[in-house]
């Protein structure tokens, strides 16, 4: 940040408006402006400190210009394959940059339903490909050629830690390894090929965000709903035990054996009733049996069972989804944290300060509430003495308070020069 002298008084607003008094006059005398980047720690936040005598205001300004000045070139100088490892990085998570890879890969993906489309139809009588057939042979070459130098652009910019980590990461290097081998003389099945290349659009899942955090949610998800699934599952194999029993004279067909009767009963989840159970008797009188064995299956498995399953899903999956929202949150606070090379000794006291407070009506009395109980004379000024003597009490006072965003303060707040060094 910078550090200046304040403006000057703004006239007052109202003609009516009395002037300012002599009081109020002081108070802002002596006073200079610091200003934030927009983009550093204190997101342009601009802080007002007033000093003791116009030389101590310059003398502060001057020392405070300078220590940002150094931090400025500290961060500047940092060894060249940083600087340029940033770069990359702005420009390879550039929007732009990301929806041109998006697009090659649904460009590659079209290719593929093409090709599986006309199966068959893309090669000659003697078994070498038609026209058609090369030109998807060039795209697929072009297509691997591009995520190849894809792959080495992400590689750079997040070398080497945060591709390793990374599961999409990870998996695009699995998709373009096995694409490359294919390319060589490694002998590799024509059908995994096809496989590798359908499962090539998988990557796009990882570069839009918000499909991204679907994926992860549902990964979590998956423990809780398979517990439901085998409750069900159970449920339907002691079912198809029944039939058996019960059917297997009378439906040879659909409950000959328990693995036919389990498939009957997951056909009739998902589809019409079963043909061999039949409702009526043949005199026209209502089979107990069929309509209690189909009426209670479908009660207990469609109705209960499956619907159980799917709330699990949902109530997992929201869950996942307000974890990974924190979580993203937290790591967003913490690479902003260590872009900063300097942390202020208050940034504990604060980050607990800004927790509970429902608005900044709520904020302002917070402060004000700790300024007075810290200032023990009663001044209305915070000398260094009293401060100094206050900051054993900072834990006691952080426990009380609360945020995620910075108070920013328009008072001019009384310093000395042992404060500001």
């Amino acid at each position: 940040g910078t550090a200046s002298p304040p403006p000057a008084m703004p006239p007052p607003a109202d003609d009516d408006e009395a002037p300012l008094g002599a009081g109020a006059i002081a108070k802002f005398a002596n006073a200079f402006e610091i200003k934030t980047d927009e983009d550093g720690y204190n997101a342009g936040r601009s802080y007002y400190l007033k000093a003791g005598s116009p030389s101590e205001c310059r003398r502060i300004s001057d020392e405070l210009a300078g220590f940002a000045r150094v931090e400025r070139e500290r961060f500047e100088a940092r060894p060249a394959y940083l600087r340029l490892q940033d770069s990359i990085k702005a420009v390879y998570d550039h929007t732009l940059v990301q929806s041109l890879v998006a697009c090659l890969i649904l460009m590659n993906f079209g290719c593929n339903i093409y090709e599986a489309q006309f199966n068959g139809q893309l090669e000659e009588e003697d078994g070498s490909p038609n026209s058609t057939g090369q030109f998807l042979d060039h795209m697929d070459y072009s297509f691997t050629a591009i995520f190849t130098f894809e792959l080495l652009v992400n590689l750079a910019s997040n070398l080497w830690t945060r591709f390793v980590n990374d599961n999409w990461c990870r998996f695009d290097l699995f998709i373009v390894s096995m694409s490359l081998l294919s390319l060589g003389s490694v002998p590799v099945p024509s059908s995994l090929i096809r496989l590798l290349r359908a499962f090539r659009v998988v990557r796009l899942f990882g570069r839009i965000k918000s499909v991204k955090q679907i994926i992860i949610a549902l990964s979590k998800s998956i423990v809780p709903v398979l517990n439901a699934f085998v409750i069900m599952f159970v449920a339907m194999c002691i079912y198809a035990i029944i039939g058996v029993n019960l059917f297997s004279d009378v439906d040879s067909e659909e409950f000959s054996r328990f693995s036919v009767a389990v498939m009957t009963l997951f056909k009739m989840v998902i589809g019409p009733p079963i043909a061999g159970l039949k409702e009526l008797n043949p005199d026209g009188t209502m089979n107990l049996m069929n309509v209690l064995y189909v009426c209670s299956f479908r009660l207990i498995v469609e109705w209960i069972l499956l619907q159980v399953s799917v709330a699990v899903l949902l109530d997992n999956f929201l869950s996942a989804s307000k974890d990974i929202k924190k979580e993203d949150e937290e790591e967003f606070a913490n690479e902003r944290r260590k872009s900063i090379p300097v942390r202020s000794p208050l940034d504990p006291f604060l980050q607990k300060l800004t927790k509970e407070y429902t608005d900044d009506a709520d904020l302002s009395r917070r402060l004000m509430n700790y300024f007075y109980e810290m200032d023990t004379d009663g001044s209305g000024l915070m000398t260094f003495s009293e401060l100094s003597h206050q900051f054993d009490a900072l834990l006691l006072l952080s426990l009380r308070a609360s945020s995620t965003t910075f108070y920013e303060t328009r008072n001019p707040m009384p310093v000395t020069s042992a404060q500001a060094s």
